[in-house]
């Protein structure tokens, strides 16, 4: 009897085991399988959003574009890529548009300025782009929150005023190949400004703050 007690105790403690092993090597199993696929996620991520594609989205070109906006673009192209404008005015066959997002607290602005020639139904074309973002650079890295002692180093500025009101003065410093830098009081860049190489912005500049 007492053998017979034994044994089975003994079998119930095996069987006990067995059965917690098993559940051990599944948990196992199932710990790699979801390591494995957040692993692939990961992966995925990392190629979808490499630093090559996210500077391209972001970089400032003068004359040309800043990201994905080009100059002389379709504004319907622009409309596509950043949606139904935040603001927008037209008139005159002129059009200016502006995106607003927040970032870090701040609420940072992308506005364009756009024109279409007296030709019947020719679109409307990109004439300027002014970005308040600290995400879009130059390809040298000079973007808002730079000095302009540092911009002076990279770009060849010229100092430009413009009258906001009667009691405060914009400071522009603009590069004829196509870019401008809005300065404040600090010295420190505020907003860039992409036009097509050979234009004079000062025609277009203030419809875009």
């Amino acid at each position: 009897m007492y053998n017979s007690k034994t044994a089975i105790a003994v079998l119930i403690t095996l069987t006990t085991s067995f059965a917690a092993c098993s559940r051990n090597d599944k948990e196992t199993n199932d710990d790699r399988q979801d390591d494995k696929e957040n692993a692939a996620t990961t992966i995925r991520d990392s190629l979808m959003d490499s630093p090559e594609q996210v500077s391209a989205d972001f970089t400032l070109l003068p004359g040309i574009a800043a990201g994905k906006i080009k100059i002389d673009g379709n504004t319907e192209e622009v409309f596509e890529l950043l949606g139904k404008p935040d603001s927008s005015d037209a008139a005159m066959q002129k059009m200016v548009a502006f995106w607003f997002q927040e970032q870090d607290g701040v609420r940072h602005s992308t506005s364009i300025f756009a024109a279409r020639t007296t030709e019947e139904l020719s679109p409307s074309r990109v004439r300027q782009i002014r970005v308040t973002s600290p995400a879009f650079k130059t390809k040298e890295g000079f973007g808002v929150n730079d000095t302009l002692m540092e911009i002076k180093k990279a770009y060849d500025v010229q100092h430009i005023k413009y009258p906001l009101t009667p009691n405060q003065i914009i400071q522009v410093w603009n590069d004829k190949d196509g870019i401008a830098f809005e300065i404040g009081d600090d010295q420190r860049c505020k907003a860039v400004i992409i036009f097509k190489k050979g234009d004079d912005p000062t025609s277009t500049y203030l419809p875009l703050r």
